[in-house]
């Protein structure tokens, strides 16, 4: 779930970057600047003057700032080291940060002059019990960060005194248990306790939560929601569940939260039922992924959802209802097949890591008119083709597709004529195909702003594309890289209307047939794309093996043709055996280079000799 905190400061940093950088100004120990009527009080990472207690909080005096004209003050005490708190005094103070600081407590009285304050932040501290009145006085206090903390403990009425909280973020902390009414505030509306150890939700929590949109519970141990946990959050829309220990879900437990939107139970224990679960109409996103689920249940299947999340489960088929859907992730399940059922409104279809042996039948316009994004990866297909779903001209074509990926298939050998021809376009911004697209596909393209990236990539055994394989697609980008493929004709598409292409990583035959990726491809890529270059080599012939394209990139000659030609000839064949011949001169070098390895023999040994008896009467002489 989003952090809302940041959507609020980040415009202020922003805006405050801008003003420091033209006005800032030293006051005191602290720098400041003026941000539309806002008076910027930078007091983090600075060091304490003379006569200041370190580990306190040092405020900056007030004359040293009192000529200012302002409305508000934002301070910002982060990075000081500081340890205790004491009361602190600011004129219309709206927000102050510390954070990553080394506070421990919250002592009561600290915040009581600080009645105008709106955002307070102690992130990235050491707090591990909060009291009643820790934050007694801060009637105006709409966010509270306290994420990052040690908190294990805190008392009933801490958060509840504050009349005006809006955001409550308590994340990455070691709390285990919820007391009663500990967020029993009216006002509430967003709040994250997602990072903590808590196992259980007490029936009384939340009670008078009533304003509460957004609940964040992810990443704890929580083993079980019962009936009366979340019953009083009628105003919830967000609830993130994710990442605990869930087995079960109380048949009515989601059943009183009419206004939920978005749901996550993902990644929870195996075995959860959802069988007889009652979740609101309304629910527009559900995340149910990671819980080896082998079936949705019926009350899953039958909401009109526009995201549905069930990658990471144990599926062998799915049917839900696609009155709305536009986000379909099934990924890494066992699917077999896909029913030929109508997605009038589907964007996104992710079906890899399937046990799928073909393109489904139901993947046309036909059934997906409106399909952007189609994921076919890692799938046990020997065969690709994707059907064709009738006359052209009857709109049964993907008029709004704009990416496609059949990658890592480790059964894929070849793509035969037409085995892409089921994505056919009349889209004219990057048309590709053999011929042109002829006057049924013209008078659909007025409604088409289709631009599609196809990627066939990472198939290990891919070695053989026939040249109709992508006829009368529309191809902007087209991505073949790291397959088995030596070689390749030229008139699977149109080269130079692509944005990209990506030849990279296959074993290429670098001889006269290729050439024309040379004249066509590299030189094209080169000015658009150089980073698509860079693993274009070649593999045989020898001579040429590792031996990147881009290298010929400025050759006038035909590379691969004229200029390999002259190169294999002036290369000796590695099964031809060679000679020596002689003659006189060859016999007369030889015979003068043995005499004089002769004569520097001889010399050194009569040296040696010498050396050997100098060296016997040297040592008689000490005999």
């Amino acid at each position: 779930m989003p952090n809302l905190v940041l959507w609020l400061i980040a415009p202020t940093l922003l805006s405050s970057v801008v003003g420091v950088l033209s006005s800032e100004e030293q006051c005191d120990m602290c720098r400041c600047s003026l941000v539309q009527s806002v008076l910027l009080l930078n007091c983090s990472d600075v060091k304490t003057r003379p006569g200041d207690n370190s580990g306190i909080l040092p405020q900056p005096y007030p004359d040293s700032y009192a000529h200012y004209k302002y409305n508000t003050t934002s301070a910002y005490f982060e990075s000081n080291r500081i340890e205790k708190l004491g009361h602190l005094s600011f004129v219309n103070i709206n927000s102050i940060s510390l954070a990553q600081n080394e506070i421990s407590a919250v002592d009561s009285g600290t915040f009581t002059k600080l009645t105008t304050l709106k955002a307070l932040s102690l992130k990235n501290n050491k707090l591990k019990t909060l009291y009643d009145k820790s934050f007694h006085g801060l009637r105006n206090l709409e966010i509270l960060d306290l994420s990052k903390n040690m908190l294990t403990n805190m008392f009933p009425g801490t958060f509840t005194i504050l009349n005006s909280l809006k955001e409550l973020y308590l994340s990455h902390n070691m709390i285990e248990h919820l007391k009663a009414k500990i967020f029993a505030i009216s006002t509430l509306q967003k709040l994250d306790v997602s990072f903590n150890c808590i196992a259980q939700i007490g029936s009384n929590v939340f009670e008078n939560a009533t304003s509460l949109i957004a609940l964040n519970l992810s990443n704890n141990n929580i083993s079980s929601v019962e009936k009366y946990n979340l019953a009083s959050l009628t105003s919830l829309q967000i609830l993130d569940l994710s990442y605990n220990q869930i087995v079960t879900v109380d048949p009515s437990a989601l059943s009183t939260l009419k206004s939920l939107k978005w749901l996550s139970l993902s990644w929870n224990q195996q075995g959860m039922e959802l069988q007889n679960l009652k979740i609101a109409a309304d629910l527009q996103v559900l995340h149910l992924a990671g819980n080896f689920l082998k079936d949705l249940g019926e009350p899953v299947r039958r909401l009109k959802l526009r995201e549905l999340h069930v990658q990471k489960n144990s599926l062998q088929n799915i049917a839900v209802n696609g009155l709305r859907l536009r986000v379909l992730n099934v990924s890494s399940n066992l699917l077999t097949s896909f029913p030929v059922v109508d997605y009038g409104t589907l964007e996104v279809l992710d079906l890899s890591q399937n046990q799928l042996t073909a393109v489904p039948d139901g993947l046309t316009g036909l059934q997906m008119p409106s399909l952007q994004w189609l994921s076919l990866d890692n799938n046990p297909m020997r065969q690709v083709r994707f059907p064709t779903a009738g006359k052209e001209n009857d709109g049964e074509i993907f008029v709004n597709l704009t990416w496609v990926s059949v990658s890592h298939i480790k059964e894929l050998q070849e793509l035969n004529a037409g085995a892409f021809s089921g994505l056919a376009s009349p889209c004219g911004e990057c048309s590709g195909g053999t011929e042109e697209t002829g006057l049924e596909f013209a008078a659909l393209a007025q409604n088409c702003n289709r631009r599609l990236a196809i990627r066939v990539a990472q198939n290990p055994s891919l070695a053989k594309i026939d040249t109709d394989a992508f006829r009368d697609v529309g191809i902007c980008s087209l991505d073949l890289s790291y397959n088995a493929l030596s070689s390749l004709d030229e008139r699977i598409t149109r080269w130079e209307s692509l944005e990209a292409a990506d030849l990279q990583g296959n074993p290429w035959d670098c001889v006269c047939p290729l050439q024309w990726m040379l004249d066509r491809v590299v030189r094209h890529m080169y000015k658009t794309s150089q980073e698509l270059l860079y693993e274009l080599r070649c593999n045989t012939p020898i001579p040429m093996r590792n031996k990147r394209l881009v290298h010929f990139y400025s050759w006038k000659q035909e590379a691969l043709c004229s200029e390999m030609q002259q190169l294999r000839a002036e290369t000796v064949p590695q099964n031809i055996d060679v000679t020596l011949g002689s003659s006189e001169a060859m016999l007369g070098v030889m015979a003068g280079l043995t005499t004089l390895v002769v004569l520097l023999v001889v010399a050194g040994i009569v040296l040696q000799r010498r050396f050997n008896k100098k060296y016997i009467k040297r040592n008689r002489r000490f005999q």
